[in-house]
């Protein structure tokens, strides 16, 4: 029979919380583009534009990079568990997509 000091300690793992923010990716969207327009947009349009800003949209930290991939990943290696939400400056999105139909005789291969 184990008495309890031989029993294996059970290891209590602490979240971070993240109730402030829904989980939907509509209200993440939301709640980065206000803390953007409340808190980035007005400086980085002037010092930074063309650069990618991703905002942990719990704690309104932002990390600034020359490519979006960057921006998360610095802000990923301060808070793993973050909801972020990635912006261009100065731009109406971060990629910008597009679809154009050809008549099958013009595609070139």
């Amino acid at each position: 029979m184990l008495s309890t000091m031989d029993k294996p300690k059970s290891r209590i793992v602490n979240f971070p919380a993240r109730s402030s923010v829904p989980k939907t990716p509509d209200a993440i969207s939301e709640k980065g583009q206000a803390l953007y327009r409340e808190k980035f947009q007005a400086e980085y349009e002037q010092k930074y534009p063309g650069k990618y800003l991703a905002i942990d949209v719990n704690s309104g930290e932002g990390f600034l990079a020359d490519t979006p991939d960057a921006a998360v990943e610095a802000l990923l290696r301060k808070n793993q568990h973050a909801y972020y939400h990635v912006v261009r400056i100065g731009a109406s999105g971060v990629y910008r997509v597009g679809y154009t139909q050809h008549a099958p005789s013009q595609w070139q291969l």
